[in-house]
């Protein structure tokens, strides 16, 4: 493909600076797999994924198709230390989400609550760890510290909602200590990462990734989001592009961002400037660890439903079918994509060449569109 730079590109770095060196409740039970090994013969490895009428997170042995529960929350875990934003009440589902496995696989942190979370860190036993108010867990490399996003007003998103946070860097990215369990600290008290969200650690763990408003809306009122990145450390934030929001990095250490307007998806060398596209609709939902494969999200134009497409790098199609692009495996083999089997949903699972390898149904699934994550070091 050639490298072009894309209309929201033209402000990239400029200004910028140069970028850093390198149990009170009853559980629901265990949902039953349609068949013994329904996951696809031959697989291994694990998957943790959300279900249920009363949500919590299960754990699914691929080799034999059986799962068990992993959780076991209740409302009370969902409880916020400081007082809620204000947010519409109908706008966001309960449950776990934003499921984030740590390097090794040992331990899984997660959000759980509504418009509002929780953070909380589970280990392969079920035992719990509550991390702090917040949203979107990002380990760091090492396994050593979680970066994750604060609850901020609901209005930070799309207008200067007026007063200050109540101290500073409370509405910036935090980090949390995993050995010492201390208070999480402001990775940064910059103005600039005021309401950043879904931190992404680029591959050599240098720099952090992520969404957040726009610095100057009231110029641009077309546009809702911004991309910026950030030094691992905290130093140097900086504007990466108006009008768009970072999706994921490349093994190479391009970062992935997705025009808001568009849709179209751009690979943006952060040394040199350069931005190459590679595709449209709505931006992948989930980049191969090994960067060659993309799952792209779009909806079908006739009924409007969600649908997935495997594609390679420089966008030979592979496969394509309706739901929600969910995980890849970790040696980038097969990746895991939420969807509707008869009347119920369920996981289907599709190899890196875009052949079909069986799936997994679920009696009564919730979130799992967002909420599922192939464990490190298990296989694929």
């Amino acid at each position: 493909m050639t490298r072009t730079p894309a209309f929201l590109l033209a402000l990239l770095l400029a200004a910028c600076g140069p970028a850093p060196d390198p149990s009170a409740s009853v559980a629901p039970a265990t949902p039953e797999p349609t068949a013994s090994k329904s996951a696809g013969e031959g697989m291994h490895g694990q998957l943790a994924f959300v279900a249920g009428h009363d949500p919590q997170i299960y754990l699914l042995d691929l080799a034999t198709g059986e799962s068990r529960q992993l959780t076991r929350l209740r409302p009370e875990h969902a409880e916020l230390r400081a007082e809620g934003p204000m947010r519409p009440v109908l706008s966001c589902g309960f449950g776990p989400g934003n499921l984030a496995w740590s390097p090794d696989g040992s331990h899984l942190a997660f959000s759980y609550g509504g418009c509002e979370t929780v953070l909380y860190i589970v280990d392969l036993d079920g035992e719990l760890t509550r991390v702090a108010d917040g949203i979107s867990p990002a380990w760091t490399p090492d396994g050593s510290r979680l970066v994750f996003a604060p609850n901020v007003p609901f209005c930070m998103g799309v207008a200067d909602c007026g007063g200050e946070p109540p101290h500073p860097g409370a509405w910036s990215l935090q980090v949390f200590d995993i050995a010492s369990g201390a208070e999480p600290k402001p990775l940064s008290v910059d103005p600039m990462t005021r309401s950043g969200g879904r931190p992404d650690f680029s591959p050599d763990g240098s720099l952090i990734a992520f969404t957040g408003p726009l610095p100057d809306r009231e110029a641009n009122p077309e546009l809702f989001s911004a991309t910026y990145v950030i030094g691992a450390d905290g130093s140097n934030p900086r504007l990466v592009a108006r009008g768009a929001w970072a999706a994921d990095w490349l093994p190479d250490g391009r970062l992935l961002i997705v025009e808001e307007q568009s849709g179209d998806l751009h690979a943006i060398g952060l040394h040199t400037g350069e931005a190459e596209a590679l595709g449209g609709d709505a931006g992948p939902g989930v980049v191969s660890p090994d960067g060659s494969r993309l799952l792209f999200t779009s909806s079908d134009p006739e009924t409007g439903a969600p649908r997935v497409r495997m594609a390679t790098l420089d966008g030979e199609a592979l496969a394509e079918l309706e739901g929600f692009p969910a995980a890849w495996a970790p040696d980038s083999s097969a990746a895991v994509i939420a969807v509707s089997i008869g009347q119920g949903a369920g996981l289907a699972f599709v190899g890196r060449d875009g052949q079909a390898l069986g799936s997994y149904t679920l009696p009564d699934a919730a979130n799992v569109f967002s909420s599922a994550a192939w464990r490190p070091e298990s296989g694929g």
